[in-house]
């Protein structure tokens, strides 16, 4: 968690580790912590239904309802491309910075999600939006969509190049800047 506190908050963090390592046990502590410091944020639970660009998106704006004044409107029929729209929309009308956990990611990961992501970062207009990826695996898109190192932020499991000790039911990781 220090290590969490001492990079600060990144345009992406991601929180990579096998099953059963505590990834999500870390990332739900962070989550709680930061909300405690009154950081606007939210939290999607992913899964293989989310492959599907439409879904993912829908997962996203779902778990953005909270945050936004008025009631967004169903946005379910829309189209991927529309939908990315509508959630780049939501996102502007938030004053930053906008945390969002994407929990269990690896599920939803696909060559496809993988580019909403790289849109969603590589977007200038939204810069306060950072993203906490939680996943088995790293992310695929270019890290140059993340503007500088400085932007990026990676915890990352035991078989890995950083090693991870382990403590009880906490991951504890190197940050790589």
């Amino acid at each position: 968690m220090r290590q969490l506190q001492r990079a600060g908050l990144r345009r992406l963090t991601t929180i990579v580790a096998p099953a059963g390592y505590g990834k999500t046990s870390l990332a739900a502590q962070w989550y709680e912590l930061l909300k405690e410091e009154g950081v606007s944020l939210c939290w999607a639970s992913l899964d293989a239904e989310h492959m599907d660009q439409a879904a993912f998106l829908l997962a996203l704006i779902d778990a953005l309802e909270p945050l936004l004044a008025e009631d967004g409107g169903d946005a379910g029929n829309l189209p991927a491309s529309a939908l990315l729209s509508v959630l780049a929309t939501r996102l502007r009308k938030l004053e930053g910075p906008v945390i969002i956990f994407l929990d269990d990611y690896h599920f939803a990961q696909t060559d496809a999600t993988e580019a909403l992501m790289a849109k969603i970062l590589a977007d200038p207009s939204l810069s306060h939006v950072k993203l906490v990826l939680v996943t088995r695996s790293p992310p695929r898109f270019p890290s140059p969509h993340c503007g500088s190192a400085a932007n990026s932020s990676s915890l990352v499991s035991p078989s890995s190049a950083f090693p991870i000790p382990r403590r009880g039911n906490s991951l504890l990781a190197r940050v790589s800047i």
